[in-house]
């Protein structure tokens, strides 16, 4: 506590002035030990010598009280001399006769900066070599503060300190971090800063030191950021701004290629809402390219724990342009549990986003609790309203994709809805105070909640149910005549979900989507947010769905039966069904994936610590904490922000975490040109340094008495060791004369 203290005290070298300062305590101490304690006699004989000396003590107290107070102001401004003192007073610098000044350094110290080329070192080292010079050369008058720009950079010099070699040596000593660049937040940190300082000093300015990227201005693809303003590029042209509203002069220093290009694995997931036990592995994998040449035949390499599962070719990628592509790996998962996937391309001179991986757990099947409100009665043939979706989801005896459970819905009390990913409420009115709460809970934690109307459904009743579940609220019930009913417009539907069904249709595969009939349905009106996946003819919503928590709600505008629609006796009822599903379901296992910078939270469970084990032998320790307020308060797992890339395990091997760099936000590192990042920053191009080999300034601050005045310090310390001789010799002969008089009496 007391190390940091003194660190913030405003000298060159602020533990000399503390070592000095103690120093002080001497005299003090010498004048302790100097006021002697006598038993007191009464004489006679001096009588008279006590009542002269009383007549004196008042001003004998003073003169030593005086020289005590001059001694310890000549040592401690001589300890202020040494330690090289600055003002930190804009007026009492002026009345020295000089100014100081601040300089803000926002430092870009995320992974694009880490960018080696063919030859030459990075920008990142450019960047350190650069600051390290200009801190060497700084006058004592210089105050200097450092932020750094990444989302995972921890504090540098964000409390402004002067000049001195610690500064030179903080700066060698950095290393670039994994996290992406966060430009707009650290010039907006140098605001605030310049904005508190500028009545302390007569000057500020505020140095950017970047590659000038297009990821610095949230450019995704390409290299021209003002092609399409986005709301990085608003969040910087605001922080600019307010530095200069603040007083402060913004220069930028471009460490940056022109000629840097770069390929990147930006995102990989899966398809589908789980990876199951015996089925192919579905991905969506995204690759960009921010150089200015194309680049041919991209291969990509697939990993599972750790064991190659392939490699597959996606295309060519034009410059400056992402390409999307779907992935199939027909090697099946064969153990349930956690495992790892990972994603390869070739590399470069940035490899650390040439790679991204997953932590994922393997099931042997999607559970889906189906609640019929309308049973119906096998001896008369009557089939339940969930018999077509209950065949649909389990087709096979073994082998299904889906593991379904019917039940009627006097037994939903009793289901325990932890172990279903989905739960299908057909043909039922809202379920009692209780039961809904359930639901809601089970949705808020990931769950997927399907509603399907029918004959015994009570619209009216769901459609005043509060909380903001529903993603939609029902309407009137429309009958249709038998000449001329609903259909689904497939044009107007998703297209993420009826792709597949018009290709199929343009080879003549006779599906059955485009001649569904609807004789019966109720009307849909969604809510805000929420978003229409299948429309009917008009564009009335059939299906629309909403987030609640971390899960989703999805609502029907028709029966998942032929009471109201023959859907389900079309051949396209299975395959829309599916494709609906891997729509709405969520996909599970977020949690184990993260960003670099961001915090590792489980669930706890019989476990009060988890030690993990993460790339380079690194460790983790996640312990037990309280987490959400009220009834919500839970006990989850958490440790410190994840700092490095890679998969971390338990000490038995199992993976438990992914964390990848944020490759969406900064691997666009296509160079930006000195006029085209003016005119992003909103600055003239005179401002912007291309190829700076040294930081400098047209004009210095002083080294006189307004910045350094340390000898200012040691002459007025001397000066008052001087007084303080010459009033000790003249009380001294004072002292003497008094006694002389007094013997004499």
């Amino acid at each position: 506590m007391l190390l940091p203290m003194i660190a913030m005290l405003p000298f060159v070298s602020p533990g000399l002035f503390a070592a000095g300062a103690a120093c002080v305590s001497i005299p003090i101490i010498i004048h302790l030990l100097n006021r002697r304690r006598f038993r007191q006699k009464p004489w006679a004989a001096m009588q008279f010598l006590i009542a002269a000396y009383r007549r004196n003590v008042r001003r004998l107290k003073l003169q030593r009280l005086l020289l005590l107070l001059l001694r310890c102001l000549a040592i401690l401004l001589i300890a202020a001399g040494i330690a090289q003192f600055i003002p930190i007073n804009r007026g009492l610098a002026a009345l020295m006769g000089g100014e100081s000044r601040l300089t803000i350094v926002v430092w870009n110290n995320a992974y694009p900066m880490g960018y080696v080329p063919a030859s030459g070192q990075s920008p990142f080292a450019e960047s350190r070599r650069l600051l390290a010079n200009w801190s060497q050369h700084l006058p004592g008058g210089e105050w200097t503060a450092v932020i750094g720009a990444s989302s995972s950079s921890g504090p540098l010099l964000e409390k402004p300190v002067p000049a001195s070699p610690s500064v030179t040596s903080l700066i060698a000593r950095q290393k670039v971090t994994e996290g992406s660049p966060e430009i707009a937040a650290a010039l907006m940190k140098a605001a605030d800063l310049a904005k508190a300082w500028r009545k302390r000093v007569a000057h500020v300015r505020v140095w950017l030191v970047s590659d000038e990227t297009a990821s610095d201005f949230g450019c995704r693809s390409g290299n021209n950021p003002l092609a399409k303003l986005s709301g990085a590029l608003h969040a910087v042209r605001r922080a600019v701004k307010a530095i200069g509203a603040a007083g402060a002069r913004f220069r930028v220093f471009d460490v940056g290629r022109p000629d840097a290009a770069n390929m990147a694995v930006t995102e990989l997931r899966f398809t589908r809402p789980a990876v199951l036990i015996g089925h192919d592995i579905h991905l969506r994998l995204k690759v960009l390219n921010s150089g200015a040449q194309a680049e041919p035949n991209v291969s990509v390499r697939f990993l599972i724990d750790g064991v190659s599962s392939g490699r597959q070719t996606i295309g060519t990628i034009r410059p400056w342009s992402a390409m999307t592509a779907q992935v199939l790996l027909p090697d099946p998962i064969v153990l349930p549990g956690l495992h790892e996937i990972t994603a390869l391309i070739a590399a470069d001179g940035l490899p650390i986003d040439n790679i991204r991986q997953r932590v994922f757990r393997a099931r042997t099947a999607l559970k889906v609790l189906l609640v019929d409100g309308r049973p119906g009665d096998p001896a008369q043939g009557v089939l339940a309203s969930t018999a077509w979706l209950e065949a649909a989801l389990a087709p096979a005896d073994k082998g299904n994709r889906f593991a379904p459970r019917r039940i009627e819905i006097d037994e939903l009390p009793g289901a325990d809805l932890r172990h279903y990913t989905a739960v299908v409420l057909s043909d039922i009115a809202p379920p009692g105070t209780a039961d809904m709460q359930r639901l809601e809970r089970f949705v808020r934690r990931g769950g997927t909640l399907m509603i399907y109307p029918g004959e015994e459904a009570d619209a009216s009743a769901w459609t005043h149910l509060g909380g903001g579940l529903l993603p939609a609220a029902y309407g009137a019930q429309i009958h249709t005549s038998a000449k001329a009913p609903q259909t689904l417009d497939v044009t107007r539907s998703a297209g993420s979900i009826m792709a597949p069904f018009i290709a199929a249709q343009r080879q003549g595969i006779h599906t059955g989507i485009f001649h569904i009939a609807i004789h019966q349905y109720v009307q849909l009106i969604p809510r805000a947010h929420a978003e229409v996946l299948l429309k009917m003819r008009g564009g009335a919503p059939l299906l629309v769905v909403g987030d609640f928590g971390r899960g989703r709600v999805a609502m029907w505008g028709t029966s998942c039966d032929t009471r109201w629609t023959d859907l389900p006796a079309q051949p396209a009822f299975l395959p829309l069904i599916y494709r609906v599903l891997d729509q709405v379901l969520v996909a599970r296992g977020a949690r184990h994936n993260l960003l670099v910078g961001r915090r590792l939270v489980l669930a706890a469970g019989r476990q009060t610590k988890m030690e993990l084990r993460g790339p380079g032998g690194s460790t983790m320790e996640l312990t037990e904490m309280l987490a959400g307020a009220g009834k919500s308060r839970h006990l989850q797992l958490s440790g410190a922000p994840m700092a490095t890339a890679g998969v971390y395990r338990t000490t038995a091997g199992v993976p438990m975490a992914a964390v990848n760099v944020d490759a969406a936000a900064g691997s666009n590192i296509a160079h930006i040109a000195a006029r085209a990042a003016a005119e992003c920053f909103s600055i003239p191009p005179s401002r912007i340094v291309t190829e700076p080999e040294e930081l400098h300034s047209s004009h210095r601050s002083s080294t006189g008495p307004a910045g350094n005045i340390g000898w200012l310090m040691l002459m007025l310390g001397f000066l008052i060791l001087a007084s303080e001789a010459l009033a000790a010799r003249a009380f001294s002969r004072y002292r003497l004369s008094t006694q002389t008089a007094g013997v004499q009496a």
